[in-house]
């Protein structure tokens, strides 16, 4: 799932789903998880997902 957000772009749930193969409540978890520790912003309305800015560029330094 974090390989599917690394690219910075905002990912629906279902793309997301589709992309890692995952139960939806398992996305759902894991969803839930990243934004309860401020890993991703999540765009209510649209239903949308990103890394947030930070945490990306983290992930880049350490790959």
């Amino acid at each position: 799932m974090l390989e599917t957000l690394s690219d910075g772009k905002w990912h629906t749930q279902a793309e997301i789903q589709q992309e890692t193969r995952l139960k939806n409540v398992d996305v759902e978890k894991i969803i839930k998880f990243l934004k309860d520790y401020n890993f991703i912003m999540v765009e209510e309305k649209e239903n949308k997902i990103k890394l947030n800015g930070s945490f990306r560029k983290l992930m880049l330094q350490t790959a």
